[in-house]
């Protein structure tokens, strides 16, 4: 995490010299530190980190091709002539963790025509702008890609 937050800073800055390698190198730790002593933070939650980045690497591709093509079915509906008519859908995730229900509820937000209006533990109300949205929601490829990422 030290190498990721140092290689942030010297990207962000635009140039390498060494006064800035070492600032960076210090800002780093100092960063670091405070992570560990009060937020928790360890080389094991970082390995743990680790270990989930293929699969949230999938899940992130995942989603950008989701938003792709609801954005183009969106276009379809304001350009064309076909009156999209609306549903409320309840879906029902299978998830331990509540941030998998948080990381669902936002994803299906950030997809166009449709938005998350309640997200608890046992079900997910969603309105989608058109009733064929909301028919693959129970069981999709999302729900399954956060799954995986536990």
């Amino acid at each position: 995490m030290i190498l990721f937050m140092w290689a942030l800073f010297v990207v962000l800055n635009g140039r390498l010299t060494l006064e800035i390698a070492l600032f960076g190198l210090g800002i780093a730790a100092a960063v670091f530190a405070f992570m560990r002593g009060y937020l928790g933070w360890s080389f094991e939650e970082e390995r743990r980190l680790l270990m989930k980045g293929p699969a949230l690497i999938l899940y992130a591709l995942r989603l950008f091709w989701e938003v792709v093509k609801a954005n183009l079915t969106t276009l379809g509906w304001v350009y064309g002539r076909k009156r999209p008519e609306s549903a409320i859908v309840t879906i029902h995730p299978t998830y331990k963790k509540r941030w998998q229900h948080w990381l669902l509820a936002n994803s299906i937000t950030l997809t166009p025509g449709t938005i998350t209006l309640e997200c608890d533990e046992q079900t997910t109300v969603v309105h989608c702008l058109d009733q064929s949205m909301g028919e693959g929601l129970e069981g999709s490829e999302m729900e399954k890609q956060i799954g995986k990422i536990e």
